[in-house]
């Protein structure tokens, strides 16, 4: 019984050598992920900060397309105003 019970732990040894070399892989494996990841992810910081920017740049952009529709509304209204002074005055003129 010693001899099968010696058996069974050097078999037992055998499984924890097994296990230890499966998680030790499996380290090393995610280690090379998470390094690959972070090379991965330099370009992705880069390209948010130009989409960043892009956004920003557009923003400005419809800001002043904003400013530019007001006063393209003001502009229309005196030209409005005008042309209905004009109207009085030529019907006035009949």
């Amino acid at each position: 019984m010693l001899d099968d019970k010696h058996g069974m732990l050097l078999a037992t040894e055998g499984v924890g050598l097994n296990q230890m070399k499966r998680f030790l892989f499996a380290t090393l494996l995610m280690i090379a992920v998470s390094l690959s990841s972070l090379d991965a992810q330099a370009p992705g910081q880069k390209e948010d900060q130009t989409i960043y920017q892009l956004v920003k740049e557009v923003q400005a952009q419809q800001t002043e397309i904003a400013a530019n529709q007001t006063k393209i509304e003001t502009k229309l209204a005196e030209v409005a105003e005008a042309v209905r002074i004009a109207r009085i005055y030529s019907s006035r003129g009949r």
